[in-house]
Protein backbone atom coordinates (compact mmCIF):
# COMPACT_ATOMS: atom_id res chain seq x y z
CA UNK A 1 0.00 0.00 0.00
CA UNK A 2 1.46 3.53 -0.80
CA UNK A 3 0.09 7.18 -0.92
CA UNK A 4 1.40 9.21 -3.37
CA UNK A 5 1.79 13.49 -3.07
CA UNK A 6 1.82 14.65 -6.82
CA UNK A 7 2.14 18.34 -7.29
CA UNK A 8 0.04 19.76 -10.20
CA UNK A 9 1.28 22.92 -12.23
CA UNK A 10 0.08 25.00 -15.43
CA UNK A 11 1.37 27.22 -17.49
CA UNK A 12 -1.95 29.08 -18.43
CA UNK A 13 -4.71 29.99 -16.15
CA UNK A 14 -7.67 26.88 -16.07
CA UNK A 15 -10.93 27.35 -14.57
CA UNK A 16 -11.68 23.93 -13.75
CA UNK A 17 -9.79 20.93 -12.98
CA UNK A 18 -10.68 17.50 -11.90
CA UNK A 19 -8.77 14.54 -10.78
CA UNK A 20 -10.03 11.00 -10.23
CA UNK A 21 -8.48 7.33 -10.93
CA UNK A 22 -9.35 5.67 -14.06
CA UNK A 23 -10.44 2.45 -11.88
CA UNK A 24 -12.69 4.22 -9.18
CA UNK A 25 -14.26 7.46 -11.82
CA UNK A 26 -17.17 7.58 -9.19
CA UNK A 27 -14.93 9.92 -6.95
CA UNK A 28 -13.87 12.41 -8.57
CA UNK A 29 -11.60 15.32 -6.69
CA UNK A 30 -12.47 19.25 -7.87
CA UNK A 31 -9.31 21.60 -7.85
CA UNK A 32 -11.49 24.34 -8.83
CA UNK A 33 -9.49 27.34 -11.16
CA UNK A 34 -5.52 27.05 -11.42
CA UNK A 35 -3.32 30.29 -12.26
CA UNK A 36 -0.06 29.57 -14.19
CA UNK A 37 2.48 28.78 -12.31
CA UNK A 38 1.49 28.06 -9.23
CA UNK A 39 1.76 24.28 -7.91
CA UNK A 40 -1.01 22.15 -6.28
CA UNK A 41 -0.26 19.21 -4.58
CA UNK A 42 -2.85 16.64 -4.87
CA UNK A 43 -2.77 13.46 -2.38
CA UNK A 44 -4.04 10.11 -3.51
CA UNK A 45 -5.58 7.46 -1.50
CA UNK A 46 -3.12 4.14 -0.58
CA UNK A 47 -3.03 2.14 -3.82
CA UNK A 48 -2.31 -1.65 -4.14
CA UNK A 49 1.12 -2.72 -6.17
CA UNK A 50 0.60 -2.63 -9.96
CA UNK A 51 -0.21 0.20 -12.81
CA UNK A 52 -2.75 2.45 -12.05
CA UNK A 53 -3.88 5.30 -14.47
CA UNK A 54 -5.10 8.86 -13.18
CA UNK A 55 -7.20 10.76 -15.64
CA UNK A 56 -6.97 14.59 -15.30
CA UNK A 57 -9.98 16.85 -16.62
CA UNK A 58 -9.19 20.30 -17.22
CA UNK A 59 -11.86 23.06 -18.94
CA UNK A 60 -10.99 26.84 -20.23
CA UNK A 61 -13.36 29.50 -21.04
CA UNK A 62 -16.96 28.90 -21.16
CA UNK A 63 -19.06 26.23 -19.69
CA UNK A 64 -20.28 24.86 -22.70
CA UNK A 65 -16.63 24.15 -23.71
CA UNK A 66 -15.34 20.80 -23.98
CA UNK A 67 -12.97 19.54 -21.37
CA UNK A 68 -9.37 18.40 -21.64
CA UNK A 69 -8.32 15.28 -20.84
CA UNK A 70 -5.12 13.61 -20.30
CA UNK A 71 -3.60 10.83 -18.03
CA UNK A 72 -0.97 9.84 -15.71
CA UNK A 73 0.29 6.33 -15.39
CA UNK A 74 1.03 5.55 -11.65
CA UNK A 75 3.42 2.28 -10.93
CA UNK A 76 3.49 1.01 -7.43
CA UNK A 77 6.40 -1.17 -7.34
CA UNK A 78 7.44 -3.87 -4.31
CA UNK A 79 9.33 -2.24 -1.24
CA UNK A 80 12.91 -2.45 -2.18
CA UNK A 81 15.46 -3.31 0.56
CA UNK A 82 18.14 -0.66 1.78
CA UNK A 83 21.75 -1.64 1.26
CA UNK A 84 24.43 0.31 2.91
CA UNK A 85 26.00 2.67 0.12
CA UNK A 86 23.26 2.79 -2.27
CA UNK A 87 20.56 6.17 -2.57
CA UNK A 88 17.37 5.20 -1.99
CA UNK A 89 14.73 6.15 -5.15
CA UNK A 90 11.82 6.25 -2.35
CA UNK A 91 10.33 8.88 -0.16
CA UNK A 92 13.00 7.48 2.94
CA UNK A 93 16.83 8.23 2.65
CA UNK A 94 18.73 7.23 5.26
CA UNK A 95 22.44 7.90 5.46
CA UNK A 96 24.76 5.90 7.52
CA UNK A 97 27.99 6.84 8.38
CA UNK A 98 30.28 4.27 7.80
CA UNK A 99 28.27 2.60 5.40
CA UNK A 100 29.11 -0.92 6.76
CA UNK A 101 29.55 -0.26 10.65
CA UNK A 102 30.90 -2.50 13.40
CA UNK A 103 29.02 -3.68 16.26
CA UNK A 104 31.30 -1.82 18.54
CA UNK A 105 31.54 1.41 16.37
CA UNK A 106 27.48 1.21 17.29
CA UNK A 107 27.53 0.40 20.64
CA UNK A 108 30.72 3.17 21.14
CA UNK A 109 28.44 6.14 19.58
CA UNK A 110 30.65 6.15 16.59
CA UNK A 111 27.98 5.51 13.83
CA UNK A 112 25.59 8.49 12.19
CA UNK A 113 22.42 7.67 11.19
CA UNK A 114 20.21 9.83 9.46
CA UNK A 115 16.93 9.67 7.72
CA UNK A 116 14.78 12.01 5.58
CA UNK A 117 11.29 11.96 4.83
CA UNK A 118 8.33 14.18 4.80
CA UNK A 119 8.42 16.24 7.95
CA UNK A 120 6.42 15.02 10.52
CA UNK A 121 5.82 11.36 9.43
CA UNK A 122 7.02 8.59 12.48
CA UNK A 123 9.50 5.91 12.04
CA UNK A 124 9.90 3.24 14.63
CA UNK A 125 13.00 1.19 14.79
CA UNK A 126 13.42 -2.63 16.48
CA UNK A 127 16.93 -3.48 17.51
CA UNK A 128 18.49 -6.98 18.16
CA UNK A 129 21.11 -8.37 19.45
CA UNK A 130 22.31 -11.61 18.13
CA UNK A 131 24.56 -14.43 19.34
CA UNK A 132 27.08 -16.58 16.89
CA UNK A 133 24.93 -19.08 15.69
CA UNK A 134 21.89 -17.69 16.44
CA UNK A 135 18.62 -16.89 14.16
CA UNK A 136 16.61 -15.34 16.85
CA UNK A 137 18.24 -12.58 18.57
CA UNK A 138 19.49 -12.56 22.31
CA UNK A 139 17.59 -9.78 23.10
CA UNK A 140 15.04 -7.52 21.02
CA UNK A 141 13.76 -4.41 21.92
CA UNK A 142 11.32 -1.82 20.14
CA UNK A 143 11.95 1.46 20.21
CA UNK A 144 9.45 4.50 20.71
CA UNK A 145 9.14 5.98 17.12
CA UNK A 146 10.64 9.12 16.12
CA UNK A 147 9.81 11.55 14.26
CA UNK A 148 11.13 12.81 10.93
CA UNK A 149 13.71 13.96 9.78
CA UNK A 150 16.43 12.85 11.62
CA UNK A 151 19.30 14.09 12.45
CA UNK A 152 22.90 11.92 13.70
CA UNK A 153 22.38 13.77 17.32
CA UNK A 154 18.30 12.80 17.58
CA UNK A 155 19.23 9.14 16.91
CA UNK A 156 21.97 8.93 18.86
CA UNK A 157 20.19 10.16 22.10
CA UNK A 158 17.54 7.93 21.63
CA UNK A 159 19.21 5.02 20.90
CA UNK A 160 21.75 5.61 24.04
CA UNK A 161 18.02 6.48 25.91
CA UNK A 162 16.05 4.05 24.71
CA UNK A 163 18.40 0.40 24.08
CA UNK A 164 21.92 1.12 25.15
CA UNK A 165 21.09 2.04 28.89
CA UNK A 166 18.90 -0.96 29.58
CA UNK A 167 20.41 -2.89 31.69
CA UNK A 168 19.34 -6.46 30.28
CA UNK A 169 21.09 -4.88 26.72
CA UNK A 170 24.30 -4.28 28.71
CA UNK A 171 24.21 -7.72 29.90
CA UNK A 172 23.57 -9.49 26.53
CA UNK A 173 26.45 -7.15 24.46
CA UNK A 174 29.29 -8.59 25.74
CA UNK A 175 27.97 -12.02 24.24
CA UNK A 176 26.53 -10.95 21.08
CA UNK A 177 28.23 -11.24 17.62
CA UNK A 178 25.52 -8.93 15.94
CA UNK A 179 23.07 -6.40 15.86
CA UNK A 180 20.33 -5.98 13.40
CA UNK A 181 18.19 -2.38 13.29
CA UNK A 182 15.25 -2.35 11.71
CA UNK A 183 13.83 1.03 10.91
CA UNK A 184 10.42 0.89 9.49
CA UNK A 185 7.95 4.02 8.51
CA UNK A 186 4.69 2.64 7.52
CA UNK A 187 4.11 3.27 3.41
CA UNK A 188 7.05 5.02 3.25
CA UNK A 189 9.26 2.31 2.81
CA UNK A 190 11.99 0.26 5.85
CA UNK A 191 15.57 -0.70 5.55
CA UNK A 192 17.58 -2.86 7.47
CA UNK A 193 21.15 -2.06 9.01
CA UNK A 194 23.55 -5.05 10.37
CA UNK A 195 26.35 -4.44 12.18
CA UNK A 196 28.37 -7.06 12.95
CA UNK A 197 31.68 -7.70 15.77
CA UNK A 198 35.37 -7.02 14.65
CA UNK A 199 36.98 -9.95 13.38
CA UNK A 200 40.01 -10.08 15.57
CA UNK A 201 42.66 -12.83 16.23
CA UNK A 202 42.85 -12.17 19.96
CA UNK A 203 39.34 -11.30 21.78
CA UNK A 204 38.60 -10.48 25.91
CA UNK A 205 35.00 -12.12 26.52
CA UNK A 206 34.02 -10.52 29.83
CA UNK A 207 31.60 -12.38 32.27
CA UNK A 208 29.49 -11.65 35.52
CA UNK A 209 29.67 -14.35 38.32
CA UNK A 210 27.70 -13.30 40.89
CA UNK A 211 28.35 -9.94 42.67
CA UNK A 212 32.09 -10.32 40.24
CA UNK A 213 33.92 -10.37 36.86
CA UNK A 214 36.25 -12.35 34.84
CA UNK A 215 37.66 -11.63 31.93
CA UNK A 216 39.17 -14.69 29.24
CA UNK A 217 41.65 -14.23 26.76
CA UNK A 218 40.55 -16.22 23.62
CA UNK A 219 43.11 -16.60 21.16
CA UNK A 220 41.51 -17.73 17.17
CA UNK A 221 44.88 -16.80 15.29
CA UNK A 222 46.79 -20.46 15.57
CA UNK A 223 49.76 -18.69 16.24
CA UNK A 224 52.11 -20.24 18.45
CA UNK A 225 54.26 -16.33 19.07
CA UNK A 226 54.13 -15.53 22.66
CA UNK A 227 51.41 -13.19 24.03
CA UNK A 228 52.10 -10.57 26.33
CA UNK A 229 49.05 -10.29 28.51
CA UNK A 230 48.31 -7.71 31.65
CA UNK A 231 46.50 -4.99 33.18
CA UNK A 232 46.55 -1.39 33.36
CA UNK A 233 44.34 -0.04 36.66
CA UNK A 234 42.49 3.28 36.31
CA UNK A 235 43.97 4.93 39.05
CA UNK A 236 47.67 4.71 37.44
CA UNK A 237 46.66 4.36 33.71
CA UNK A 238 49.99 4.59 32.24
CA UNK A 239 50.77 1.66 34.54
CA UNK A 240 51.08 -2.05 33.14
CA UNK A 241 50.81 -4.75 35.48
CA UNK A 242 52.09 -8.01 33.87
CA UNK A 243 50.02 -11.06 33.94
CA UNK A 244 50.99 -14.85 33.13
CA UNK A 245 50.35 -15.54 29.00
CA UNK A 246 49.22 -19.40 30.35
CA UNK A 247 46.12 -17.17 31.14
CA UNK A 248 45.08 -17.73 27.92
CA UNK A 249 41.41 -19.26 27.45
CA UNK A 250 41.50 -19.82 31.18
CA UNK A 251 38.79 -17.10 33.29
CA UNK A 252 40.63 -14.35 35.54
CA UNK A 253 39.05 -12.83 38.29
CA UNK A 254 38.75 -9.37 37.72
CA UNK A 255 39.31 -7.17 41.01
CA UNK A 256 36.66 -4.46 42.26
CA UNK A 257 37.88 -1.96 41.31
CA UNK A 258 38.29 -3.15 37.52
CA UNK A 259 40.64 -1.93 35.29
CA UNK A 260 41.71 -2.59 31.42
CA UNK A 261 43.04 -5.43 29.94
CA UNK A 262 45.26 -6.30 26.97
CA UNK A 263 46.96 -9.06 25.17
CA UNK A 264 50.08 -8.14 23.09
CA UNK A 265 51.50 -10.14 20.35
CA UNK A 266 53.60 -8.88 17.78
CA UNK A 267 52.09 -5.67 16.59
CA UNK A 268 48.38 -6.88 17.33
CA UNK A 269 46.87 -5.30 20.27
CA UNK A 270 43.46 -6.47 22.25
CA UNK A 271 42.29 -4.32 24.74
CA UNK A 272 38.94 -4.20 26.65
CA UNK A 273 37.86 -1.92 29.60
CA UNK A 274 35.94 -3.64 32.11
CA UNK A 275 34.05 -1.09 34.50
CA UNK A 276 34.70 -1.19 38.62
CA UNK A 277 32.08 -4.09 39.85
CA UNK A 278 31.77 -2.51 43.65
CA UNK A 279 28.62 -1.62 44.89
CA UNK A 280 29.85 1.61 47.37
CA UNK A 281 30.35 4.89 46.16
CA UNK A 282 34.11 4.47 47.77
CA UNK A 283 34.37 1.36 45.23
CA UNK A 284 32.90 3.30 42.07
CA UNK A 285 35.10 6.68 42.90
CA UNK A 286 38.21 7.21 40.32
CA UNK A 287 40.80 9.68 40.64
CA UNK A 288 43.36 8.57 37.60
CA UNK A 289 46.99 9.88 38.22
CA UNK A 290 50.13 9.52 36.09
CA UNK A 291 52.95 8.88 38.45
CA UNK A 292 55.68 9.91 35.40
CA UNK A 293 56.10 14.00 35.85
CA UNK A 294 59.14 14.18 33.14
CA UNK A 295 58.00 16.85 31.09
CA UNK A 296 59.91 16.34 27.49
CA UNK A 297 58.63 15.25 24.01
CA UNK A 298 59.32 11.37 24.58
CA UNK A 299 57.52 11.86 27.91
CA UNK A 300 54.37 13.44 25.68
CA UNK A 301 55.04 10.57 23.41
CA UNK A 302 54.90 7.86 25.98
CA UNK A 303 51.72 9.74 27.04
CA UNK A 304 50.03 9.27 23.63
CA UNK A 305 51.18 5.48 23.68
CA UNK A 306 48.98 4.82 26.48
CA UNK A 307 45.89 7.23 24.74
CA UNK A 308 46.22 5.35 21.67
CA UNK A 309 45.44 1.76 23.80
CA UNK A 310 42.92 3.14 25.93
CA UNK A 311 41.00 4.79 23.18
CA UNK A 312 41.24 1.67 21.56
CA UNK A 313 40.11 -0.74 24.17
CA UNK A 314 36.86 -2.50 23.64
CA UNK A 315 34.01 -1.50 25.52
CA UNK A 316 32.03 -3.96 27.80
CA UNK A 317 28.08 -3.70 27.78
CA UNK A 318 28.48 -1.36 31.25
CA UNK A 319 27.94 2.28 30.75
CA UNK A 320 30.63 2.30 33.65
CA UNK A 321 32.74 0.69 31.00
CA UNK A 322 32.56 4.27 28.36
CA UNK A 323 32.30 6.77 31.28
CA UNK A 324 35.39 4.83 33.03
CA UNK A 325 37.32 5.13 29.96
CA UNK A 326 36.50 8.47 29.40
CA UNK A 327 37.60 9.67 32.84
CA UNK A 328 41.04 7.98 32.03
CA UNK A 329 41.18 9.67 28.42
CA UNK A 330 40.31 13.13 30.25
CA UNK A 331 43.08 12.78 32.80
CA UNK A 332 45.57 11.79 30.17
CA UNK A 333 44.95 14.82 27.98
CA UNK A 334 45.34 16.74 31.18
CA UNK A 335 48.39 15.29 32.05
CA UNK A 336 49.76 15.50 28.49
CA UNK A 337 49.21 19.20 28.31
CA UNK A 338 50.99 19.71 31.30
CA UNK A 339 53.75 18.13 29.85
CA UNK A 340 53.11 21.10 26.94
CA UNK A 341 52.11 24.00 29.13
CA UNK A 342 53.76 23.53 32.45
CA UNK A 343 52.56 23.92 35.92
CA UNK A 344 50.79 26.54 35.85
CA UNK A 345 48.25 25.07 33.13
CA UNK A 346 47.92 22.24 35.08
CA UNK A 347 46.66 23.87 37.88
CA UNK A 348 44.67 26.49 36.24
CA UNK A 349 42.71 23.45 34.40
CA UNK A 350 42.48 21.60 37.59
CA UNK A 351 40.64 25.14 38.94
CA UNK A 352 38.78 25.00 35.96
CA UNK A 353 36.81 22.09 36.61
CA UNK A 354 35.20 23.34 39.87
CA UNK A 355 35.11 26.84 38.45
CA UNK A 356 32.87 26.88 35.61
CA UNK A 357 32.84 30.17 33.86
CA UNK A 358 35.48 31.29 36.80
CA UNK A 359 37.59 28.64 35.83
CA UNK A 360 38.08 29.85 31.86
CA UNK A 361 38.68 33.14 32.63
CA UNK A 362 41.28 31.66 35.01
CA UNK A 363 42.92 29.70 31.56
CA UNK A 364 42.77 32.53 29.47
CA UNK A 365 44.93 34.28 31.84
CA UNK A 366 47.04 31.02 32.17
CA UNK A 367 48.03 30.63 28.26
CA UNK A 368 50.07 33.70 28.78
CA UNK A 369 51.31 36.17 31.01
CA UNK A 370 52.84 38.14 28.24
CA UNK A 371 50.64 41.09 27.29
CA UNK A 372 51.09 40.36 23.28
CA UNK A 373 50.83 36.38 23.86
CA UNK A 374 47.69 37.07 26.03
CA UNK A 375 46.15 38.67 23.50
CA UNK A 376 45.74 35.45 21.27
CA UNK A 377 43.42 34.10 24.43
CA UNK A 378 41.36 37.19 24.77
CA UNK A 379 40.12 37.16 21.01
CA UNK A 380 39.68 33.19 21.36
CA UNK A 381 37.54 33.98 24.37
CA UNK A 382 35.30 36.88 22.47
CA UNK A 383 35.06 34.78 19.22
CA UNK A 384 34.38 31.44 21.48
CA UNK A 385 30.59 31.69 20.82
CA UNK A 386 30.57 32.19 16.96
CA UNK A 387 33.82 29.27 16.87
CA UNK A 388 31.39 27.02 19.06
CA UNK A 389 29.20 26.78 16.15
CA UNK A 390 31.41 25.88 13.47
CA UNK A 391 32.87 22.46 12.72
CA UNK A 392 36.04 21.71 14.12
CA UNK A 393 37.96 22.37 10.56
CA UNK A 394 36.83 25.62 10.17
CA UNK A 395 38.39 26.76 13.38
CA UNK A 396 42.04 25.50 12.24
CA UNK A 397 42.08 28.70 10.17
CA UNK A 398 40.83 30.66 12.91
CA UNK A 399 43.71 29.93 15.36
CA UNK A 400 46.01 29.82 13.02
CA UNK A 401 45.17 33.66 11.92
CA UNK A 402 45.68 34.30 15.43
CA UNK A 403 48.97 32.76 16.03
CA UNK A 404 50.40 34.62 13.14
CA UNK A 405 49.29 37.56 14.88
CA UNK A 406 49.69 37.16 18.53
CA UNK A 407 53.21 34.79 18.96
CA UNK A 408 54.23 36.05 15.08
CA UNK A 409 54.37 32.78 13.26
CA UNK A 410 55.71 33.22 9.95
CA UNK A 411 53.24 33.45 6.68
CA UNK A 412 52.75 30.01 4.42
CA UNK A 413 55.89 30.82 2.65
CA UNK A 414 58.37 28.49 0.73
CA UNK A 415 61.19 29.13 -2.02
CA UNK A 416 60.97 28.91 -5.26
CA UNK A 417 63.64 29.26 -7.71
CA UNK A 418 62.99 31.12 -11.52
CA UNK A 419 66.17 30.78 -13.85
CA UNK A 420 69.18 32.98 -11.46
CA UNK A 421 66.95 34.50 -9.07
CA UNK A 422 65.27 33.52 -6.04
CA UNK A 423 61.46 34.25 -5.17
CA UNK A 424 60.03 34.33 -1.68
CA UNK A 425 56.80 32.43 -2.74
CA UNK A 426 56.47 29.99 0.26
CA UNK A 427 58.43 28.92 3.01
CA UNK A 428 56.64 25.95 4.49
CA UNK A 429 55.67 23.38 3.02
CA UNK A 430 52.21 22.14 3.40
CA UNK A 431 51.69 19.30 5.42
CA UNK A 432 54.21 19.39 7.76
CA UNK A 433 54.90 20.47 11.62
CA UNK A 434 56.70 23.66 9.66
CA UNK A 435 53.33 24.97 8.55
CA UNK A 436 51.62 27.22 11.27
CA UNK A 437 47.99 26.04 9.55
CA UNK A 438 48.74 22.05 10.06
CA UNK A 439 50.82 22.42 13.62
CA UNK A 440 47.34 24.45 14.97
CA UNK A 441 45.65 21.21 13.24
CA UNK A 442 47.24 19.16 15.82
CA UNK A 443 47.14 21.16 18.39
CA UNK A 444 44.04 21.24 18.35
CA UNK A 445 43.52 17.08 17.64
CA UNK A 446 45.91 16.66 20.60
CA UNK A 447 43.89 18.90 22.81
CA UNK A 448 40.46 17.61 21.90
CA UNK A 449 40.70 13.80 20.59
CA UNK A 450 44.53 12.70 21.00
CA UNK A 451 43.75 9.74 20.02
CA UNK A 452 42.64 10.63 16.76
CA UNK A 453 46.06 13.08 15.80
CA UNK A 454 48.46 9.45 15.95
CA UNK A 455 47.45 8.45 12.08
CA UNK A 456 46.41 11.86 11.03
CA UNK A 457 50.69 13.18 11.82
CA UNK A 458 51.58 9.91 10.66
CA UNK A 459 55.47 10.23 10.23
CA UNK A 460 55.52 13.08 10.69
CA UNK A 461 54.09 12.88 15.09
CA UNK A 462 57.46 12.80 16.40
CA UNK A 463 58.68 16.02 14.83
CA UNK A 464 55.29 17.75 15.53
CA UNK A 465 55.16 16.83 19.21
CA UNK A 466 58.71 18.22 19.52
CA UNK A 467 57.32 21.07 17.64
CA UNK A 468 54.46 21.70 19.79
CA UNK A 469 56.61 21.24 23.17
CA UNK A 470 58.79 24.65 22.18
CA UNK A 471 55.89 26.68 21.28
CA UNK A 472 54.02 26.45 25.09
CA UNK A 473 51.90 29.19 23.79
CA UNK A 474 49.91 27.71 21.31
CA UNK A 475 49.87 24.24 23.12
CA UNK A 476 47.99 26.81 25.78
CA UNK A 477 45.60 28.24 23.34
CA UNK A 478 44.51 25.49 21.61
CA UNK A 479 43.60 23.49 24.80
CA UNK A 480 42.24 26.55 25.87
CA UNK A 481 39.89 27.00 22.58
CA UNK A 482 38.94 22.99 23.07
CA UNK A 483 37.52 23.40 26.97
CA UNK A 484 35.83 26.51 25.80
CA UNK A 485 34.07 25.30 22.80
CA UNK A 486 33.40 22.12 25.25
CA UNK A 487 31.92 23.88 27.74
CA UNK A 488 29.31 26.00 24.91
CA UNK A 489 28.52 23.13 23.83
CA UNK A 490 27.98 20.51 26.21
CA UNK A 491 24.22 21.97 26.19
CA UNK A 492 23.31 20.48 22.94
CA UNK A 493 23.32 17.11 21.94
CA UNK A 494 26.45 15.62 21.10
CA UNK A 495 27.95 12.53 19.15
CA UNK A 496 28.26 10.00 21.81
CA UNK A 497 32.07 8.72 22.82
CA UNK A 498 33.57 12.00 21.95
CA UNK A 499 36.11 12.92 24.65
CA UNK A 500 35.13 16.77 24.19
CA UNK A 501 31.36 17.98 22.94
CA UNK A 502 31.93 20.17 19.75
CA UNK A 503 34.93 18.31 18.61
CA UNK A 504 33.92 15.72 15.86
CA UNK A 505 37.29 15.31 13.19
CA UNK A 506 37.05 13.70 10.14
Amino acid sequence: MTRFCNPANTDHAIDSVRVAIAANEAEELELGAMSPGVPVFVELPSLPIGVHKMQVRARVGAPVSEDMLGELELVVREPRPWAPGVISQGPLIAEIDPATPTLEQLWEGRVEVEVHGPTGRLISCTVGLFEKGRDRPTISKSLPPLKLPITPSAWAGHFEKHFRAAREVQNAYDMARACELEFRAEDLGAFEVRCEREFTPLRWAVQRSGNGQTVTLLDDSGSADLIEVGRIPFEAPDREERLEPTLVAKPLEVPVTGGMYFARRAEFIAAVVVPPAGRTLADLSCNPQVADRTRSPDGALRVLRFINLWAKARLTGNLFSWSRRREVLHALTRHLFFIFGGDSWERAEQSSIRLGADGLRQLQRAVSTRQVEAGLAESLTVECPALAQLPSEERIGRLASLARKFLHLPPRVHIVTRNTSVTLVRRQAQGSPDDPDWLCEFALRLASDPASALPWAGPSLTAAVKRLFDMPVLARAARFLVLAVDRHAEARPGVAGRPYAGWEWR
